[in-house]
């Protein structure tokens, strides 16, 4: 009877090992979902992101891509479309911005891209028309800068912006317009 006794001892005892070894595992297991479900990154700043935009002819619009890339260590977060505006010679030019419509379901490759990791890139579809100011040479390459914000509390970001040429004016009474797509994988 007294070796029944000891077996029920340590039976209970390697009972309570295992019950605190799952609470240690599930405690751990909690703790690492709660992390990854509500953990988000702070939004991309200007000193983490780097820019180039490159634009080309088409069909009366000059076409082309906002490619962005991450040079910090941590990876940084993106709202769905970024913000921009146009300055050639320090002067801010007059370009509305629109959402892309019909053109972005045509230029989107995957899911928009929240989040960008660590020396990773992403790209933003532009659509520049309707270009009617004669304040800019048309006969000329456009180089200007392309600032783009992330967020409404941050300074932008500056990049190069390049176009073949200016856009075609189709509508001299309306303004000249930029549509942006959403931020892509590349």
């Amino acid at each position: 009877m007294k070796d029944f006794f000891k077996f029920l001892k340590f039976r209970k005892s390697l009972l309570s090992w295992i019950v605190l070894a799952a609470v240690i595992i599930a405690g751990a297991s909690t703790v690492v979902i709660f992390k990854v479900k509500f953990h988000h990154p702070a939004y991309c700043s200007a000193q983490q992101v780097t820019g180039t935009a490159f634009l080309q002819g088409e069909t009366g619009y000059e076409v082309g891509n906002l490619i962005l890339k991450n040079i910090s260590a941590k990876p940084c977060r993106l709202p769905y479309r970024p913000t921009l505006a146009i300055l050639s010679h320090g002067e801010t030019l007059t370009v509305a911005q629109a959402a892309m419509g019909i053109f972005e379901r045509k230029s989107t490759r995957s899911t928009p891209l929240s989040v960008l990791n660590p020396q990773s890139r992403t790209v933003v579809s532009l659509m520049w028309g309707n270009w009617c100011s004669s304040a800019l040479n048309r006969k000329s390459e456009f180089k200007g800068l392309l600032l783009i914000s992330l967020v409404a509390s941050t300074s932008p970001l500056r990049a190069n912006l390049t176009a073949a040429e200016l856009p075609r004016c189709d509508w001299p009474n309306q303004p000249s317009t930029m549509a942006v797509g959403p931020f892509q994988s590349s």
